[in-house]
C-alpha cells in the first residue's frame, strides 16, 4: 500500500534552514514514518545554507523513501540547484605535480 505524508518544514525546523545537523535531525524524523512517499512542503521558508542544502541532498539521496519537495522559494530552489550542480562538478587534486580530475 502507498501511503504518503506532507510535512511543512518550516513547522519541523524553522523559517532558516541553517546547520547539517537540523538536516539529520528533519531526515531521522522522516526515516521514522511508515509513509512510503514524503511531501516536504518549503512554503513559508526564507533562508537555506549551503550547508543544509548539502546534508538535505545528501539525506534525500541516501534515504529509502520516495521524496518530492514543494512549494520552493525561488531562493531555496536557487540552493539545491547550486549544490546540486557543485557535487556534480569535478574536483581538481594536485599531486607531485600532476593534475588529476576526480568526479565525485
Amino acid at each position: 500500500m502507498n501511503t504518503y505524508a506532507e510535512i511543512k518544514i518550516k513547522s519541523r525546523i524553522s523559517e532558516n534552514l541553517a546547520t547539517r545537523e537540523s538536516a539529520d535531525s528533519f531526515f531521522n524524523t522522516i526515516e521514522k514514518l511508515r509513509a512510503e512517499k514524503i511531501i516536504v512542503n518549503f512554503s513559508g521558508v526564507t533562508f537555506m545554507s549551503r550547508s543544509f542544502a548539502h546534508q538535505y541532498l545528501t539525506r534525500e539521496k541516501e534515504s529509502n523513501k520516495q521524496i518530492t519537495n514543494t512549494h520552493e522559494p525561488k531562493e531555496v530552489k536557487k540552493m539545491l540547484e547550486l549544490v546540486k550542480e557543485s557535487k556534480n562538478a569535478p574536483a581538481i587534486h594536485f599531486n607531485t605535480g600532476r593534475i588529476a580530475a576526480l568526479h565525485l
